[in-house]
């Protein structure tokens, strides 16, 4: 950052842009008028005299030399001259006539011979960059005659050898008393006490505002097609060619205006600078919102001025002096010296852009220049428009977090600024913050965009000189880091609602960093969100847990804790049960859904069998509702034999500890339903666990899915005395589907149906006693013959005789039955 030592002890020089020159002093004739138009110096006379100079040495001491005095230019006083340098025209008012001349040999081109009577006239000459793209110039030359309340409008064709009518004459409600072009498309006249607007093309008026009556009408064109008018209370107001006020910079900013300490009699604009011209006096000012004195000159009496490239001849009654701006390095190095640097850069815009003077900046770097002009605008609380400045520079981050106290403090020693920082409070703290991150915003975007297209950023510029440090910005990482980072902490310090929107998206905040500053702002969902976007689930979690149920917190609802657990997948499966165990105690439904509800999908979704042995080690009154809703309710159902066969043991559980005769109806009517319904249970590892006096059933159902028919269908007909249960199950076991078709399909049906029946018939004729199937049964089995006939009877298709016979251990004593026999 370093460029000029600040110390106070260090005397500060005087700023005098301009030298004030006498060059000629007492002339025998009496000065009307001048024109410079470099390297010659045109004076014109009362007595009709042109007088031609030639000045040199403007750079160091301005010297003068008589050319020749034309005696015969004009038998009346010369009123007014102007120089039209690139078309080489002198054009001249004397005897109420407007002439033109050649301007290098001063002989007469023509006579305006219209402008008979003419009191003033004002020129508009610009040089436009040749439209075709070439280095070629095209005039635009632009004359405006007053001749007795009518303005007479002229201009110079290419080519052309002399002035052609733009357009007709503008008729004036009374005398001109003064004109001036605003821009080749309008002009400004005074009319009595006023000026007024009034466009070339249409020729509509628009009143401005009154002049002083003590000095009258003074105007002088500036840049960018805007004219300087003094109004009363000697200040000077900007109008541009639509009639508006120029403002400043800033949006809020009022009209521009420049407060003179008296009323000037004359205007000369030289850029940067308006000079006014006052009776006894010259001074020179600024056109920005300062306004502010730059410089006073002690030239009484001039009432002509003259400008050409920078250098200002203005003239007396019978003298000439020359103002010449200094070298524009020196006036550039006090302005730094000073910590003027707004003025010293538009200097050096100028320079640059003058051929002639852009040597003399060889020994300025602008670049270190505007980097203190950053922060002296931030040191005057302009934060917004240093830190634009800054990042046009790109200025390493660093350097410009090290302004804030956001910034460690050992980090903020290790920079090196232009002056003391100051240590802002209140409103200006919080509008330095705004600035801040919006900067950084901006810095944030641009590095984002350059990763994406994988294209390195270029090193950012350093402006601190301090031993054995390196940036800490040097590589991409620590950069990202510390843009995000301090974003974080000025949206903490002037609009925390903007924290999460933050924290949402990719950073790279410092963890530990940014969990100490939420921390201390007590910012706990935020925290969350930190902790999430760096996958530290855990400290998430143990937030969750320690903020449950606690006033004032932002997280203290169990539903918080359940959806981040919903959010997580099976790489954190150890973490979700760890952390499910104090949800479940406190809300077992709310802990069952972070099973039931898991926002983790495919690979990453946890394996239920898991979940099932977390949840019957940790919370068994729970596993139930968990396995109904893998079996039952998911889509699609979930047919793995080991959960299908955990659920009906679970229903065989429940069952057995029922003892209210409803409660028991309706668990065993669930089990005996998932029974029948469920084809993906192991029969074989239930049937092991069931009693053989108890629950028979449930026991015949499984049995029946082993393939052991006349079993199931003895415990249905014989001892729970029920054959329609029994031929229920048969009907059930021939309407599951196969997976063959076709003629292979009919042919196995047609098997089954002959093996299911036969040992339905023969559980019905020919049961065995209860002890051959290791049961304790109530009461021992007997024939139920006519059941079989009814059976038959109903079903004569489904049974062949002799099979129906051979199931029987002995002939049947087979009453007459004509649909059998």
């Amino acid at each position: 950052w370093r460029l000029a030592s600040s110390e106070s002890h260090v005397m500060l020089e005087n700023y005098e842009p301009f030298e004030a020159v006498t060059i000629l002093h007492n002339l025998p004739l009496q000065i009307e008028c001048l024109t410079y138009c470099g390297p010659t110096l045109l004076v014109g006379t009362n007595q009709g005299h042109l007088l031609s100079y030639s000045i040199s040495g403007l750079d160091k001491c301005p010297s003068i030399q008589l050319l020749k005095s034309h005696k015969s230019f004009s038998k009346r006083p010369i009123q007014q001259l102007e120089a039209v340098v690139p078309l080489s025209l002198l054009i001249s008012l004397s005897d109420g006539t407007v002439s033109v001349h050649n301007l290098d040999t001063l002989k007469a081109l023509s006579v305006l011979d219209r402008t008979r009577g003419a009191s003033l006239f004002a020129c508009c000459h610009q040089t436009p960059a040749d439209p075709g793209g070439g280095s070629g110039r095209q005039s635009n030359l632009r004359l405006c005659v007053h001749v007795k309340q009518r303005l007479l409008l002229y201009h110079w064709p290419p080519g052309a050898s002399q002035f052609a009518e733009l357009r007709q004459e503008l008729a004036l409600p009374a005398a001109a008393r003064a004109v001036s072009w605003i821009g080749p498309t309008a002009l400004c006249v005074a009319l009595k006490t006023d000026y007024f607007r009034i466009r070339v093309d249409d020729g509509e008026i628009l009143e401005l505002f009154p002049f002083s009556p003590a000095t009258g009408p003074v105007m002088a064109p500036v840049e960018r097609n805007t004219l300087a008018l003094c109004s009363k209370d000697s200040k000077t107001m900007f109008v541009n060619e639509k009639g508006r006020w120029r403002r400043g910079q800033k949006s809020n900013d009022g009209p521009l205006m420049v407060k003179w300490s008296k009323e000037p009699l004359l205007l000369q604009y030289l850029a940067p600078f308006l000079i006014g011209i006052c009776a006894d006096f010259v001074e020179v000012r600024t056109v920005d919102q300062r306004t502010s004195l730059i410089q006073n000159l002690d030239i009484p009496s001039l009432r002509s001025v003259s400008q050409h490239r920078g250098v200002l001849f203005a003239a007396s009654a019978k003298s000439v002096y020359c103002l010449h701006p200094r070298p524009l390095s020196a006036q550039i190095k006090v302005l730094i010296q000073r910590r003027d640097f707004e003025l010293a850069l538009r200097l050096h815009e100028i320079g640059q852009s003058d051929p002639d003077r852009a040597d003399e900046l060889r020994d300025i770097d602008v670049s270190l220049v505007k980097c203190h002009y950053a922060f002296n605008l931030f040191c005057q609380r302009q934060f917004a428009e240093s830190l634009d400045l800054l990042e046009l520079l790109s200025i390493d981050p660093a350097n410009v977090v090290a302004m804030y106290p956001i910034a460690p403090r050992e980090f903020r020693d290790r920079v090196s600024f232009p002056g003391r920082v100051p240590e802002f409070s209140g409103q200006d703290l919080l509008e330095s913050y705004f600035a801040l991150a919006k900067y950084l915003s901006s810095v944030r975007k641009k590095l984002l965009a350059q990763i994406a297209q994988k294209v390195p950023p270029p090193p950012p510029i350093q402006f601190y000189t301090v031993d054995k440090y390196q940036p800490i910005t040097a590589d991409l990482e620590k950069l990202r880091q510390l843009v995000d980072t301090s974003l974080l902490k000025c949206y903490l310090e002037s609009n925390p609602a903007l924290v999460p929107s933050l924290l949402r998206t990719t950073n790279y905040c410092h963890l530990r960093e940014a969990e100490a500053c939420l921390k201390q702002k007590r910012m706990w969902s935020s925290l969350l969100l930190l902790y999430k976007n760096n996958n530290d689930h855990e400290s998430s979690l143990k937030l969750l847990m320690e903020h449950y149920q606690q006033p004032g917190s932002q997280i203290s609802n169990i539903e918080d804790s359940v959806q981040y657990l919903q959010e997580l997948g099976v790489p954190y499966q150890d973490l979700i049960f760890r952390y499910s165990r104090w949800i479940i105690e406190r809300d077992p439904k709310e802990g069952l859904r972070i099973f039931t509800e898991s926002q983790a999908d495919g690979d990453n979704a946890l394996p239920r069998i898991e979940v099932a042995n977390f949840l019957e080690s940790s919370a068994p009154q729970l596993l139930t509702d968990y396995l109904e809703h893998c079996v039952l309710h998911c889509k699609p159902p979930d047919t793995s034999e080991s959960l299908h066969t955990r659920l009906a043991n679970q229903y065989r559980l429940r069952l057995e500890q029922q003892t209210e005769p409803l409660a028991v109806a309706g668990a065993r009517s669930r089990l005996l339903a998932f029974l029948r319904r469920s084809r993906h249970y192991n029969a074989q590892e239930l049937l092991a666990r069931y009693p053989n006096n108890d629950m028979l059933e449930e026991r015949a159902l499984l049995l029946s899915r082993l393939g052991q028919y006349e079993l199931a269908f003895t415990i249905l007909a014989q001892y729970l005395e029920s054959p329609e249960k029994a031929e229920s199950l048969a009907e059930e076991i021939l309407s599951q589907p196969t997976a063959e078709t076709g003629d292979a399909a009919d042919s196995s049906l047609a098997s089954l149906q002959g093996e299911v029946y036969g040992q339905l018939i023969k559980a019905l004729l020919a049961p065995l006693p209860a002890e051959a199937y290791k049961l304790h049964a109530p009461r021992a089995p007997a024939p139920m013959t006519q059941r079989a006939l009814q059976l038959l009877k109903r079903r004569p298709a489904r049974y062949r005789l002799s099979e129906s016979c051979r199931c029987c251990r002995r002939p049947p004593r087979w009453p007459t039955c004509p649909t059998i026999c």
